[in-house]
């Protein structure tokens, strides 16, 4: 195979970049490797949708509808497609092989032109996420409630855009763990990703945590200066936890690092510049802590560009099986015990309100897998306060059956069928469906959510929605 002059890649790539059409190059494997200025242009996505993600990968995630080079591997025939991003072009792609000196296969490789040629771009500044091995990097996740696949859909969408996301929820449900999701498949992945709980540090030493400090800046200071950590989070991600907490003076300085992206050691007047993603969450209430004059309406707006609100566990009780399948699991191997839950204990687990939510069930979990003298972990192994649920009034509206195997239906069908008689006696029950929610421990939201869902309808006072 004979070799390439230096002078003749760097004369053939900058013919590329000049190329009207858009071009796509993938290696054998069908991972592509490069693109050239008017591709992007044409998509309206930057190379990082691509370089570096196999062509099967970018369908499945929805950057394009379909790719010609996909078809060309999987039917071994030349072939041309219509195309759509994810940035709404619609675009013709035409995909062929290139062979090397010896007529192996060397690569693929697309020319793409705009069906209507429209070459404006758009969302040029989007970012999506990759892996070296061109797959998602897989932060575990658990749950298949309708509410956690829709976040979880939102926060994959989210990883291939690098713009501040606001994160709400109880204590516990998870918050910070799709704020990693995100930035594990953002381009972001290979960078550092810092976490600050912003209650957890007095409010006059956060300032220097954040922003750091020069030599000299106060007395006891390190002589040598201090990175801050939105200086150790440059290219990365920093996330903020219980944003709310933040004093009102940093709330000020953190809506300049968002909308300059630079910051001020203490001690020092020079502005230095920063490329930072900030992630922030809170388990208050935001607006209302707004409308009270003790968080910045500015500084809302501008983290609340994309925000995801958490459900806690008691409005999604059927994520509890594999949350208990996967920590009983994780907790079974770091111990190098074999711990199982009987069907009384997993009734128990169901029933539970779960005020601390999934950190709590996890918890839990550790705790009797720790101290349980037997194999089979029963509804006597458990904490006074979580036995305390098998003991409810008979006349409370949810009359909830032991589990058992069932012949014809799976747990979580059995589970969705007791949800929905709970709501239709709900209703009969309560005039209102503010009564209906707040007994069940429910948003309105979600009960209206769940209502549709089940098909459930029942004239109910004051309530307007039926």
């Amino acid at each position: 195979m004979s070799i390439v002059p230096n002078f003749l890649l760097e004369q053939s790539q900058a013919i590329l970049e000049q190329c009207a059409f858009g071009v796509c190059i993938a290696n054998k494997d069908g991972v592509m490797t490069r693109v050239n200025r008017s591709f992007e242009k044409i998509t309206g996505l930057k190379s990082t949708h691509f370089i570096g993600r196999h062509v099967k990968q970018a369908v499945e995630l929805g950057i394009i509808d379909n790719s010609s080079i996909l078809k060309l591997i999987e039917s071994n025939r030349k072939c041309t497609s219509k195309v759509k991003t994810m940035a709404g072009k619609e675009l013709l792609s035409n995909a062929f092989r290139v062979y090397d000196d010896s007529k192996k296969l060397n690569l693929f490789a697309t020319i793409m032109r705009g069906i209507n040629n429209d070459d404006t771009p758009v969302n040029a500044g989007v970012v999506p996420g990759t892996t070296s091995d061109g797959c998602l990097h897989h932060t575990k996740i658990v749950g298949n409630s309708p509410e956690i696949r829709e976040i979880f859909d939102m926060a994959k969408r989210l990883s291939c855009f690098d713009c501040p996301v606001l994160i709400e929820g109880e204590t516990g449900v998870g918050k910070g763990l799709f704020a990693e999701f995100i930035h594990n498949n953002s381009p972001r992945r290979h960078n550092p990703f810092i976490t600050l709980n912003c209650g957890a540090i007095p409010a006059h030493l956060l300032e220097s945590e954040l922003f750091g400090y020069a030599y000299g800046a106060f007395t006891g200071a390190n002589p040598k200066g201090k990175k801050g950590l939105f200086e150790q989070a440059c290219g990365g991600t920093i996330f903020l936890d219980e944003i709310g907490e933040l004093p009102p003076a940093l709330q000020v300085k953190l809506l300049r690092v968002l909308e300059k992206q630079t910051i001020h050691k203490l001690g020092t007047l020079a502005e230095q510049k920063i490329n930072i993603r900030i992630l922030a969450a809170s388990n208050q209430n935001l607006l209302e802590m707004m409308a009270e004059k003790k968080f910045r309406a500015d500084l809302f707006y501008r983290l609340n560009v994309v925000s995801i609100n958490i459900p806690p566990l008691r409005e999604r009780r059927i994520d509890i099986p594999d949350l208990i399948n996967y920590y009983l699991d994780l907790h079974n191997r770091r111990y190098g015990t074999s711990k199982n839950i009987g069907a009384a204990t997993k009734e128990v687990f169901l029933h539970y309100s779960w005020p601390g939510n999934v950190r709590e069930l996890s918890n839990l979990l550790e705790r009797i897998v720790i101290t349980a003298r037997n194999d089979r972990i029963g509804p006597d192994d458990l904490p006074e306060n979580v036995k305390a649920v098998r003991s409810v009034s008979s006349d409370s509206i949810i009359d909830m059956p032991v589990l058992k195997k069932f012949s014809s239906r799976t747990l979580r069908e059995e589970l969705q069928s007791h949800e929905k008689k709970i709501l239709a006696a709900a209703l009969k029950r309560f005039d209102t469906q503010d009564a209906v929610a707040r007994e069940l421990g429910v948003s309105m939201s979600t009960l209206t959510r769940k209502l549709n869902k089940y098909k459930i309808h029942n004239k109910t006072h004051n309530s307007g929605l039926y």
